[in-house]
C-alpha cells in the first residue's frame, strides 16, 4: 500500500507530496523541467493510451501499461 501511495501523482494526495510538505524529502526536479517529458514517444503504445485518455477520459474505467478499459 505504501508503494501505491508514494506513486500517487495527485498533488496533496500522494505520499511523496506529504513527505515534501513536511520537509522529509528534497525536490530535485521542478515541474518546468518535466514538461517536455510528459509526451510519450510517437512509436510506443503509450501514444495510443495517452490519446485515449485525452479524448475519452469520461468513458475510461481503468488504464495500465498494457490496456485501456472503457465503460
Amino acid at each position: 500500500m505504501i508503494d501505491l501511495q508514494y506513486h500517487d501523482i495527485r498533488p496533496g494526495k500522494g505520499l511523496y507530496y506529504k513527505l515534501e510538505e513536511s520537509d522529509a524529502v528534497d525536490r530535485i526536479v521542478t515541474t518546468t523541467n518535466l514538461e517536455g517529458d510528459l509526451r510519450p514517444p510517437k512509436d510506443t503504445r503509450g501514444t495510443s493510451g495517452a490519446l485515449c485518455l485525452q479524448r475519452y477520459s469520461d468513458e475510461i474505467v481503468s488504464a495500465s501499461w498494457d490496456s485501456v478499459i472503457f465503460d
